[in-house]
């Protein structure tokens, strides 16, 4: 008589890991895992493309959604164009100009023709003239333009409508931005002209009105077709690449036969790829406490004091290498770890804030909070816990969230109406690089602006987002904001923006990012 299969298994780390087997029959295994596997496997596959389908199909509905409002919302400032005061050209008319680019996020420029000759720009008068472009008349929107000449030199040629002497324009990455497939492209046009597309490796190309435009789209198989009024979404690439979550259909197979050994197999397979991957090193990082806090400075550039930091996480991992944050950051809100990372963060805030507190009891720790927690408003219960029973006040830990984290207006007002009513304070971060618009910030109760790194960048250079900063600085201080630059590394940009308006700033000029006690040293000489 043949012994009886027998399974170990080992409990580690709240895991159930197969460990050993002892098998008396190996014929009934194979034909116990085979037989359901060669069944699951081919009803998978079946599942799986279908998924895959129905993923491609959303993305050209997404796509044409997405183009459709940029385009729309360029007619209305189109309109809006038309029927300002000030003479077209003159020094209040280019500044009305540039104030609608700045406010609206489906608007990059706003060029004046004289017939077909550029006259001048949001961004002042060019020293070079370039053409109006291909004009595409078609409904509903007047006029379609592509291949048109940016006034802005070395900038991408853009994509837009125009009505009379008026064109308004966009990059044509703006029709795609956070829409695509890095295995797939994803094309825009209005009839066979091609307006925005990617390439498969996801790169976004200047667009072209060009006949070999639709031939490198041909060499794709044509997966789906999304039709509006006036815009075409053409998706082609190569079925078989497309990643989709398929675990709606993985249930599917499971209810249809997959045998205990099977799943036990799965499961194991499944353990072993955890174990040995970024992901699972990142979650086991984040719970042997391998997360670390540092302070970057935030300094008043008034008095040149150090007001404030802002904590950002660092990973040193077992071996004493770090990981980069860009490398991390993205897994963990990728695989849920972000609320975990959060509450590690605060906790460590919280408990360096009180030695920080023996020196300076005014300092304050601005803390990164993600999207899904601005939407949650989960954060402010965690902080709320950590500091009871300490000397920490409310009004010493800010908060930071990226504009991203305010598309969903109602959600994220409702987080900022909590915190501001607990005693924080709150700042929008990397402002100008997402989709605020003045109308969004004067509905947000929040006390703080911070200008994105990008735009520091191209101060006492010949760059268009120089003279966007004053720009940003105006519309902040009309709606009561403070204000803080990222990035500054030379003195003369801190002078220029203390010129203007800003208050505050951080970056290498006056320190990077330093562990607790290295910012404590800092703060008793500044």
């Amino acid at each position: 008589m043949g012994q009886k299969s027998k399974w170990y298994y080992v409990l580690k780390d709240g895991w159930l890991i197969l460990r050993k087997v002892n098998l008396s029959d190996w014929l009934i295994i194979a034909l116990s895992a085979l037989l359901p596997g060669a069944i699951a496997c081919a009803t998978y596959y079946w599942l799986h493309e279908h998924a895959q389908q129905r993923h491609i199909d959303s993305l050209a509905v997404r796509a044409l959604d997405r183009a459709e409002f940029h385009f729309k919302t360029m007619d209305s400032a189109l309109h809006i164009v038309a029927e300002q005061n000030y003479a077209p050209c003159s020094e209040g008319g280019i500044l009305q100009l540039r104030s609608i680019v700045v406010g609206n996020r489906s608007v990059d420029e706003i060029q004046v023709y004289d017939a077909d000759r550029l006259k001048c720009s949001s961004w002042d008068r060019p020293p070079v003239n370039p053409t109006a472009g291909d004009v595409i008349v078609g409904p509903p929107i007047d006029n379609f333009l592509t291949n048109v000449r940016s006034a802005i030199p070395g900038s991408v040629d853009m994509v837009g409508l125009r009505s009379g002497r008026y064109a308004v324009l966009t990059r044509p990455d703006r029709l795609l931005d956070e829409i695509g497939d890095p295995r797939l492209r994803v094309t825009i046009l209005h009839g066979e002209t091609i307006l925005a597309a990617t390439r498969l490796d996801g790169d976004l190309p200047g667009t072209r009105n060009r006949a070999s435009g639709v031939d490198t789209e041909g060499m794709q198989s044509l997966l789906a077709v999304a039709k509006g009024r006036a815009l075409t979404v053409r998706i082609t690439g190569d079925r078989s690449a497309v990643q989709v979550d398929t675990t709606r259909e993985m249930i599917i197979v499971v209810l249809l036969g997959l045998a205990g050994s099977s799943l036990g197999g799965l499961l194991a397979r499944r353990l072993i790829a955890r174990d040995s991957s970024f992901h699972g090193a990142l979650e086991a990082g984040i719970r042997n406490g391998e997360m670390e806090v540092e302070y970057q400075p935030i300094i008043n550039l008034k008095t040149g004091r150090c007001a404030g930091a802002e904590a950002l996480v660092r990973w040193r991992q077992s071996d004493g290498t770090f990981v980069p944050p860009d490398a991390f950051l993205p897994l963990a809100e990728q695989h849920g770890l972000l609320d975990d990372l959060t509450d590690l963060v605060i906790e460590k805030v919280v408990f360096d804030l009180q030695e920080m507190l023996k020196n300076r009891r005014d300092i304050y720790v601005a803390i990164n909070i993600s999207s899904s927690d601005m939407e949650s408003g989960r954060f402010l219960d965690v902080i709320g816990t950590a500091i009871a029973g300490t000397e920490v006040a409310v009004s010493n830990i800010w908060i930071e969230a990226t504009e991203r984290s305010f598309i969903d207006a109602k959600k994220a007002k409702r987080t900022t109406e909590r915190a501001r009513a607990a005693g924080h304070r709150v700042a929008i971060d990397d402002f100008g690089t997402g989709y605020s618009s003045l109308s969004l910030l004067q509905h947000l109760p929040l006390t703080t602006l911070k200008i994105d790194r990008s735009f520091v960048e191209g101060i006492g250079a010949d760059s268009a987002t120089r003279s966007v900063i004053p720009f940003i600085v105006d519309m902040a201080q009309s709606i009561g904001l403070d204000l803080v630059a990222e990035g500054v590394e030379a003195v003369e940009q801190a002078e220029y923006l203390l010129s203007i308006g800003v208050t505050h700033a951080q970056g290498w000029l006056y320190s990077k990012s330093l562990p607790i006690e290295n910012f404590i040293s800092y703060m008793k000489y500044h």
